[in-house]
């Protein structure tokens, strides 16, 4: 089981916030609040949170918009993401997990969010480690053939972003898990 020891929540709403928050701290999790989406990008960057815990109807851009930052940040891009909303548009679901991360619908059960919390990282943990060990010994050119091979098309600049991070934190996400619960 991969550590939970860090997550950031981006909510402006404070009884989510602290109801979430004490869930957390009684399971010993360490927990950042940002109450906008800006916070909440500067404080993943600075903290580097083990999983984020991010709503979508936030001031200071959207939640959707911290999202698309968040993952096309290379500091930030594979930290677990859950979305835990209560926005109803029936495309978002999609949208967030093209984005890498999970969607959950508010409301959740308090008891419901730490194990959600663990699995997605730990799924990401091994991944992280299936892809490295796949890739330990392998170059780029080959590693593209085999992606390439899979239908999956990278170039060699964005396959080193994700080896330099492999080899940093063995953390990585596979862009087409996705996990939705309405």
């Amino acid at each position: 089981m991969a550590p939970l020891t860090k997550v950031l929540i981006a909510d402006d709403d404070r009884v989510i916030v602290e109801m979430l928050t004490a869930v957390l701290r009684a399971k010993r999790v360490k927990v950042t609040a940002a109450a906008d989406a800006m916070q909440a990008v500067m404080f993943a960057i600075r903290e580097a949170p083990d999983a984020i815990v991010l709503d979508i109807g936030m001031p200071g851009g959207t939640g959707l918009t911290a999202l698309r930052k968040l993952h096309d940040n290379r500091k930030t891009a594979f930290i677990p993401v859950l979305v835990l909303t209560g926005a109803t548009d029936p495309t978002l679901p999609a949208t967030v997990a093209d984005l890498g991360a999970v969607f959950v619908r508010k409301p959740l059960r308090p008891a419901e969010l730490y194990p959600i919390l663990v699995d997605i990282v730990d799924r990401r943990a091994a991944l992280a480690e299936q892809v490295f060990e796949s890739v330990r010994n392998s170059s780029i050119e080959e590693i593209i053939t085999e992606l390439e091979g899979q239908g999956v098309t990278t170039t060699e600049v964005e396959l080193s972003v994700v080896l330099d991070h492999l080899a940093m934190t063995r953390r990585v996400l596979r862009k087409d898990e996705r996990w939705y619960v309405a």
